[in-house]
């Protein structure tokens, strides 16, 4: 049975299923119990160009890729030996000499007495379907690339804050393999300090309350010890594929820590030994115009705790106005010509020996 030809008459009925067969938007054909093809609809004759004649019995396949063939035809065989449907995915060759990937579908008709009476098949267009397949592929492909290779630790959980995956940085910060991560909730990595505040925050992350947060916290390692991170942790909208999941960048700033720590010890032991000695000092960004001044130094020209001591003008108006404009004057030639100078002057609160010496970079 072949595909309706113009001037070909039938029964009203037949011509009518005919008709519906030609017109329905996919590619039908059937087949003999052996297997060689009886009748193409329309569509498929338009789709790949060929004629009845030449595409019936065996001929229809030279519209299969040659790489295909082979594979698509043993999986038509062995359909046919154990009369089961079948489904095989191949590249299927356009009348303009395109190929396109197919979706091969046949189911068997058995008649009253069980035998193979017909095969029934369609072919169905994949070819958007595998492009977006592959750009997805590739854009997993990347996106793998990235985590695995990141300078940084990259952590993956679900919404129950429980693992799901987790890159070789990440596992080295915390002493933990990734699978015996996936068992753990990373409120268990937290040191017990930070896990109420981290535990607020990702409340607020879930509802909506923000986009992301930066919390800098300590971590318990697997061998007891402790380390500091900083973590960037975001909300990941899900997909049709994917739900959505907390991704958290984490940086170890353990060393970072312990150098603040000790700048602050010994900070705090120049502020002792400057308010025993009873010598202040200070320093003047020239480009912002601000100073910062030591406790000992804001204590001499008496300066109120919470007394703002950044505007260098209210340290002019704290000396003593015999001395105030041959004070300016001096700092004024001292930052022109980038020089050092010392000077006395007597401020309202006592008198003071004055010594300024501009930094290096200053003087370039």
């Amino acid at each position: 049975m072949e595909s309706l030809r113009p001037g070909f008459e039938e029964p009203g009925d037949v011509q009518d299923i005919r008709l519906v067969v030609d017109t329905i938007p996919t590619l039908a054909w059937s087949a003999r119990p052996d297997g060689s093809a009886d009748f193409f609809n329309q569509r498929w004759l338009d789709y790949t160009g060929l004629s009845a004649k030449q595409a019936l019995g065996w001929g229809w396949e030279v519209a299969i890729h040659p790489d295909d063939l082979a594979r698509i035809l043993e999986t038509f065989r062995e359909a046919l030996n154990s009369v089961k449907p079948f489904e095989i995915e191949g590249r299927f060759r356009r009348f303009d000499g395109e190929f396109r990937w197919f979706l091969f579908r046949g189911s068997p008709l058995r008649d009253r007495s069980g035998k193979v009476a017909k095969w029934y098949g369609t072919n169905t267009d994949l070819e958007e379907r595998k492009r977006a397949e592959d750009a997805l592929r590739k854009s997993e492909e990347r996106w793998r690339c990235v985590f695995e290779n990141s300078a940084i630790g990259v952590a993956l959980s679900d919404l129950n804050g429980r693992f799901l995956a987790t890159n070789h940085v990440y596992q080295t910060i915390v002493g933990y393999t990734e699978e015996e991560l996936r068992a753990l909730h990373f409120l268990e990595l937290t040191h017990e300090d930070y896990r109420e505040a981290n535990r607020t925050l990702i409340t607020e992350l879930l509802e909506g309350k923000r986009r992301q947060f930066q919390i800098e916290k300590k971590y318990r390692r697997k061998d007891g010890s402790s380390i500091w991170v900083s973590n960037n942790v975001s909300l990941v909208p899900g997909t049709e594929r994917v739900p959505r999941f907390i991704m958290a960048l984490s940086e170890d700033i353990t060393q970072r820590k312990r150098a603040e720590e000790a700048l602050r010890k010994s900070e705090a032991l120049l502020h002792e030994a400057q308010r025993l000695a009873r010598t202040g000092s200070w320093s003047w960004d020239v480009l912002s115009g601000k100073v910062v001044s030591s406790p000992e130094n804001a204590r001499i020209y008496g300066f109120q705790p919470n007394e703002d001591s950044a505007d260098p003008e209210v340290y002019f108006q704290r000396i003593h106005p015999d001395h105030r404009e041959r004070i300016r004057e001096v700092f004024q030639t001292c930052v022109v010509e980038k020089t050092d100078y010392q000077a006395d002057f007597r401020s309202f609160y006592s008198m003071e020996s004055i010594s300024i010496s501009m930094p290096p970079a200053t003087r370039s």
